[in-house]
């Protein structure tokens, strides 16, 4: 089944994690916080050194504020991203990032019998 969805880019992140979410199992700020992380990915993935900038401390307080957080609890759902393994050595995991393409965002699914 094929259900084609349209939305605005920043949209999109945010509805791609809720849509792998019983998979990942993130929580509702958990979802923000990374989606926005992905939305910053996906506007300068074309930049070298993005894994670099990504989690530097100017651009975690840019989206810490975008979101409206508190330092101490953006903190603690970066680290609870790390232990869910979505943020390993300062990147997003690649497993997200592969069903994102520059036309959209694809998930497919494939469930198998247990016979």
């Amino acid at each position: 089944m094929i259900i084609p969805i349209q939305a605005e880019i920043a949209q999109s992140f945010r509805a791609y994690l809720q849509i792998l979410n019983p998979v990942l199992k993130l929580k509702d700020k958990e979802i923000e916080v990374l989606s926005s992380f992905i939305s910053i990915w996906y506007s300068n993935q074309d930049k070298e050194n993005i894994d670099k900038i990504l989690f530097s401390t100017p651009v975690r307080k840019t989206v810490r504020k975008l979101i409206g957080m508190s330092e101490a609890s953006f903190n603690n759902h970066i680290t609870m991203l790390r232990k869910k393994k979505m943020i390993a050595d300062k990147k997003i995991n690649p497993n997200i990032l592969s069903g994102i393409t520059d036309t959209g965002i694809e998930v497919t699914y494939k469930i198998k019998w247990i016979k």
